[in-house]
């Protein structure tokens, strides 16, 4: 069997005639028969667009975008919430007439009493605060951890690879940014870390590691509870900042769930911090995020001056998050995506598979990406699988991980994005182009 024929088998083998609107059609939280009726028509409408609109052979197809596809956004849910919201606020009741005006500067009381329920039940309110995503609460978190004197030095640690915007969020707020010591069996070694962090010649007044602990992008690895308080305690016993970016803690469908939260597992140390998001798990357009924090460092965010100026960072958005929780809105399109990405990144890695030169170190059970090593090509390959082959993936140096260092290139590709078949194909062009390109270098 050639390659062609082995990437052929294994599509037919994952490939479902149920798109991804059907499943999530199919949980909806809608009862009624007319409203199944409605949901059924939206999505014969979405699959006939979404088929139709599938590239060509001579297309590029981009498996870099970290983004979800357009038929798994929540519109028919949103629509629903807007609804109640707008006939809520004609019969002018307290709760969302407050969502106009301005708000409470942690974020208004009731969404934060969702919200903590909706994190789990070692969360309180009090340990929470309302950002605008995963981006504004590390900006925020920098800008209030910093050393308030330009004078003295601010180290953070990132992990390597890690999220490719990260590292300017904090370089913004004149940080030094290094790579953290890493396990080859993934997460940072905190051994190895305590010895930088201890080390004379770091002379750093502040520093602060920052870490995904879930579904990591790039490489998808989960930490396990032990490594977590591990972690916790190494950066607790040398005063260093232990920030988690949770965007992908609960977009996991392993069959145990994810562990604890890192601030939840580090027993609520006052110098670890998770930041999570709807971003991943719901909207990216809500734009509607927090931090989970010490009271202490919740305090520091509150008294930001432009929080006290704008009356807390989401109030609308927050009122439009807190119906979307107390209805289940959430919870039912979160699991529709934890459906539909475990059957689109299991097709993936079946796929990548039939090429014996693609590695993929740590197999997905959430999030949005897969990692791959492909060994026996150039530096160049990851530049030529656009002019080439009509391709674009993430090289992994963007994410930190600097072609040379080994035999080969590592990459990063989003299995949420596309339709399903464009994924599918763009798979194909690349063990093609692995193929081809090992030939050559042979």
């Amino acid at each position: 069997m050639n390659d062609d024929e082995r990437n052929r088998a294994a599509r037919a083998k994952y490939l479902s005639l149920e798109s991804p609107v059907d499943r999530f059609a199919s949980s909806s939280p809608a009862s009624s028969t007319t409203s199944s009726s409605r949901s059924t028509t939206r999505t014969l409408t979405t699959t006939k667009t979404t088929t139709s609109s599938s590239k060509s052979s001579n297309s590029v197809i981009d498996l870099l975008k970290g983004h979800p596809n357009d038929a798994h956004l929540p519109s028919a849910a949103m629509s629903r919430i807007l609804l109640r919201m707008s006939k809520e606020l004609s019969k002018e009741l307290s709760s969302p007439s407050t969502c106009l005006n301005y708000g409470d500067e942690a974020g208004n009381k009731s969404f934060l009493s969702h919200l903590a329920s909706y994190i789990g039940p070692d969360c309180d309110v009090k340990n929470l605060f309302v950002t605008n995503g995963i981006s504004h609460g590390l900006d925020m978190l920098t800008a209030v951890l910093r050393p308030s004197d330009p004078s003295s030095s601010f180290v953070v640690f990132v992990e390597k690879p890690s999220y490719f915007l990260a590292s300017s969020i904090f370089r913004n707020h004149g940080a030094t940014v290094l790579p953290a010591p890493m396990l080859p069996t993934g997460g940072v070694d905190a051994s190895a870390l305590a010895l930088a962090l201890s080390s004379p010649s770091l002379s750093a007044s502040t520093t602060l590691l920052y870490t995904i602990p879930t579904n990591h992008n790039p490489t998808g690895f989960t930490y396990d509870l032990k490594q977590r308080r591990h972690l916790a305690r190494t950066c607790a016993a040398h005063g260093c900042y232990l920030v988690a970016d949770e965007v992908y803690h609960f977009l996991d469908w392993s069959a145990s769930g994810p562990p604890p939260r890192l601030y939840a597992a580090s027993g609520k140390d006052p110098f670890v911090v998770s930041v999570g998001s709807f971003t991943k798990v719901f909207s990216p357009g809500v734009r509607c995020g927090w931090v989970e924090a010490d009271e202490a460092l919740v305090a520091r965010l509150v008294s930001r001056g432009f929080i006290q100026s704008m009356g807390g960072a989401a109030p609308f958005t927050g009122e439009v998050m807190r119906v979307a929780l107390e209805t289940g809105e959430v919870n039912v399109h979160l699991e529709g995506l934890k459906r539909e990405y475990k059957t689109r990144s299991t097709a993936m890695a079946a796929m990548l598979r039939t090429c014996p030169k693609i590695t993929i170190p740590f197999v997905p059970t959430g999030g949005y990406f897969m990692w791959l090593k492909i060994s026996g090509v150039k530096p160049s390959f990851v530049g030529d699988l656009r002019a080439k082959h009509g391709l674009v993936v993430m090289d992994g140096s963007a994410a930190g991980m600097d072609v040379g260092e080994e035999d080969g290139v590592y990459v990063r590709l989003c299995f949420a994005c596309l339709d399903t078949q464009d994924m599918y194909e763009g798979i194909a062009r690349l063990v093609r182009a692995v193929n081809e390109g090992t030939s050559s270098s042979s």
